[in-house]
């Protein structure tokens, strides 16, 4: 079972990347730290009321000088590439419109605007007697 929106303020993952949660004249305003992550590689996704965000964030290192091949005088240069990834998926209550989710990536924050479904007021009913 995935924790609801309400259940917790705030969480920090192994990776260190921190979801706070506020609520904003009845919308949910979620802000993940996603630092070094690009837009095309983050991924959100939202199935039978859960809200899932799914992030890599790639790191690139050059080490000059390794032992084999023929560059540089028999000295070959290395080029390593790791990846780090976070995934975190959350129960949106009932009363959030997952179809109209808002998502934005800005300086390593991705912030998630969940709209509140309006509650249309019926009229009342007239229940004729027979």
């Amino acid at each position: 079972m995935h924790p609801s929106y309400f259940e917790r303020e705030s969480e920090v993952s192994t990776f260190g990347w921190m979801h706070t949660i506020e609520k904003d004249n009845g919308d949910v305003v979620v802000s993940v730290d996603l630092p070094g992550v690009k837009k095309e590689d983050v991924s959100i996704s939202a199935e039978h009321g859960v809200l899932t965000v799914h992030g890599i964030r790639r790191f690139a290192s050059s080490q000059k000088g390794g032992t084999s091949g023929e560059q540089n005088g028999g000295m070959k240069d290395e080029m390593n590439v790791s990846t780090s990834e976070v995934k975190r998926s959350f129960t949106v209550p009932k009363a959030y419109d997952v179809d109209n989710i808002q998502a934005h990536l800005e300086e390593g924050v991705l912030t998630l605007t969940l709209p509140k479904i309006a509650k249309e007021e019926k009229a009342k009913k007239q229940i004729l007697v027979q």
